[in-house]
């Protein structure tokens, strides 16, 4: 298994933080899911790779 430690800005913690404290139903799984979903695509384009080997 490959693990890679991924570094967030601090300001997305604190958008996370506001959108739970608005939205107290929502789980922690769920925000965190949407964050990384709508988060993750800048990490892929930033990184000078081949896409390849992301599959």
């Amino acid at each position: 298994m490959i693990t890679t430690e991924i570094q967030l800005p601090d300001s997305l913690f604190d958008q996370l933080q506001q959108v739970l404290h608005t939205h107290p139903a929502l789980s922690w799984n769920v925000v965190l899911c949407q964050a990384l979903h709508a988060y993750l695509p800048q990490l892929v384009d930033s990184e000078p790779q081949d896409s390849s080997s992301l599959l």
